[in-house]
């Protein structure tokens, strides 16, 4: 294992690739470890495809459980305490040859993110579709799948100074803790006080995606994480996560991940 693939994962490595622009690794965490304030030498992606972690920069801290994307910029101090089913991610390493090609306008990467579900956590299952394949056609897959991901982070970028974010904020919360059973935007707006058509241009402009489509998100984290942590079944894993059924959320997880959740279930599920 070469040092550069030891300073990226910290885990303990099931696979790895190292190439000329990007080294790619899937590892696995132990139940409840403690990974001491660190840092590495390249910027890496990381997906969470099992468990769940704590993750701290400074002072402020993310958790993240299956379908979670997070962007860490070489340099930057960081620690994590998994959950009590550890975790198993995948880590894409970008290394400055894969950076140079790049245009410009996309080089803006340059503080801790996280990304829960929608079309990073969508291009990352592709790319760990593609690291599957090991074939020679594979790390051609990857770029593909990472210049993608660079050019939907840039335009997230650019909708982060958008108006009324604490508002924003606000109802996310709201869509977070009331998305199993939906929530009425009148209803939403009248709880935060704030006009109905501002909150919904305000929450499109600033999060890129509406309302109606964040809560769908939240649908599939929560099914992502039944598939990935428990054999429960199909229906039941609709229901628990606030689908109306399988074939809805058969529907929604195969339009937001790209792949089905059974499809989903035998990539991220125990190894």
């Amino acid at each position: 294992m070469s040092h550069l693939l030891g300073n990226i994962t910290l885990g303990v490595p099931l696979r790895a690739e190292d190439s000329t622009d990007l080294i790619v690794a899937e590892a696995r965490y132990a139940p409840q470890a403690s990974l001491a304030p660190h840092t590495h030498e390249l910027s890496y992606f990381s997906l969470v495809l099992r468990g769940g972690f704590e993750e701290q920069v400074g002072r402020n801290a993310e958790f993240a459980r299956s379908a979670s994307v997070v962007f860490m910029p070489s340099g930057v101090e960081h620690a994590e305490r998994m959950g009590p089913l550890g975790a198993r991610s995948l880590i894409v390493a970008v290394k400055p040859s894969f950076l140079t090609e790049l245009p410009p306008v996309w080089h803006g990467l340059d503080r801790w993110r996280w990304f829960h579900g929608g079309p990073v956590a969508r291009l990352m299952f592709r790319a760990y579709q593609e690291y599957m394949l090991a074939d020679q056609m594979a790390p051609c897959g990857l770029s593909e799948s990472l210049r993608e991901l660079f050019a939907v982070i840039a335009g997230d970028q650019e909708r982060s100074t958008g108006m009324g974010s604490r508002c924003v904020a606000a109802a996310v919360d709201l869509l977070r803790t009331r998305g199993r059973y939906g929530a009425r935007l009148g209803e939403m707006a009248a709880d935060l006080g704030k006009d109905p058509a501002y909150l919904a241009r305000a929450f499109r402009r600033q999060m890129g995606c509406t309302m109606s489509e964040y809560r769908r998100r939240v649908w599939v984290r929560q099914a992502a994480d039944l598939l990935a942590t428990t054999d429960t079944p199909l229906i039941h894993v609709a229901l628990e996560a606030g689908f109306a059924d399988q074939s809805h959320m058969c529907r929604v997880f195969k339009a937001e991940m790209g792949l089905t959740p059974q499809a989903y279930r035998l990539l991220a599920g125990p190894t």
